[in-house]
C-alpha cells in the first residue's frame, strides 16, 4: 500500500516514526524479486520506492536531488534491462556518496567482486537470504528527523 501524501514512498509498517525509518531504493526488473524485497522492507519498517530499470533509477535519483530528500540505502540488480546495476551504482554515488549500496546477483565474476570492492558495494547472492539483507541494512545510520540532502 502507497502512503497517501507522497506516492512514490510506500507506507512503513514499523513502529519507528517516518522521519527516522530508512527510505531504500529497490532497483530490480524482476517483478518477483521487487515484490519479495518490498514485503520484506515492509516487514522491518522501512520505506522503499521501487523501479524496475536503470534510466526509471536516475530519473528518481534526480527527483530526490530536486525535492532535497535522500535514500538512505540502494538495493540494485546487476542485469537490468537497460543498462547494468554499475550504472546505477554511479548515479547513486554521486547523489549519495556516503549511502550503502548493496548489489543483488546470481553472476558475479571476479571482475565485477573487484568493482564492487571498489565502489564500496556489497554483493548479496541470488537467490536471497534475509540474513545478507539484515546484515546489509544493519550499516544504515538512523535517519536523522529533518535532515535532507547531504552537503558536499
Amino acid at each position: 500500500m502507497r502512503n497517501r501524501t507522497n506516492p512514490l514512498i510506500h507506507r512503513t509498517t514499523g513502529r519507528a516514526s517516518r522521519a527516522t525509518t530508512p527510505v531504500i531504493l529497490v532497483v530490480d526488473d524482476d517483478h518477483g524479486v521487487a515484490q519479495a524485497l518490498a514485503w520484506w522492507l515492509d516487514t522491518i519498517g522501512a520505506r522503499h520506492v521501487a523501479v524496475s530499470t536503470a534510466g526509471e533509477a536516475v530519473e528518481m535519483l534526480q527527483d530526490m536531488a530536486f525535492i532535497e530528500e535522500r535514500f538512505d540505502g540502494m538495493l540494485v540488480d546487476f542485469r537490468l534491462p537497460d543498462a547494468e546495476g554499475c550504472e546505477v551504482v554511479r548515479s547513486f554515488r554521486q547523489t549519495f556518496p556516503q549511502a550503502p549500496i548493496a548489489m543483488i546477483t546470481a553472476f558475479a565474476d571476479e571482475g565485477l567482486r573487484n568493482w564492487l570492492r571498489e565502489w564500496r558495494v556489497r554483493l548479496i547472492p541470488k537467490p536471497l537470504s534475509k540474513d545478507s539483507l539484515a546484515q546489509w541494512l544493519r550499516e544504515i545510520p538512523p535517519r536523522v528527523q529533518g535532515a535532507g540532502l547531504e552537503q558536499p
